[in-house]
């Protein structure tokens, strides 16, 4: 998996201000759907990405997000919350709005975590 890291690493906040929809990753994974099959994960710097306008999300509504959240443990490793049932959501949803099926399963996202060096507890 391709990873390229910021050259700017935001400031972290103090643990007594952070809140929903405050504070932001410096990184985000992208992996795009093509031909039926999701291609390569890719873990970028935090940016603004392009869609097409003709994007089915901005003209029928179609779309779903599952944000996940991870957190150093007190031995300093990466722990991912419940990334299970972010998954089982994400494949939930869009079975109900008839949208892609059989996103990437929290068997192959703890593997794609653990090749970043991430560990992941019980998911």
């Amino acid at each position: 998996m391709k990873v390229t890291l910021t050259k700017n690493p935001k400031i972290k906040p103090d643990v007594a201000s952070l809140g929903f929809g405050k504070h932001f990753t410096d990184h985000m994974l992208i992996m795009d759907y093509v031909g039926g099959k999701w291609g390569e994960p890719e873990i970028l710097p935090y940016a603004p990405f392009a869609m097409d306008p003709s994007t089915c999300v901005l003209h029928y509504g179609q779309g779903i997000f599952e944000g996940l959240k991870a957190y150093k443990n007190e031995k300093g490793e990466i722990t991912m919350f419940r990334p299970r049932d972010n998954f089982v959501r994400m494949n939930n949803g869009a079975t109900r709005i008839e949208v892609i099926r059989g996103f990437v399963g929290s068997d192959e996202f703890a593997t794609l975590c653990g090749n970043c060096g991430i560990t992941i507890g019980s998911i």
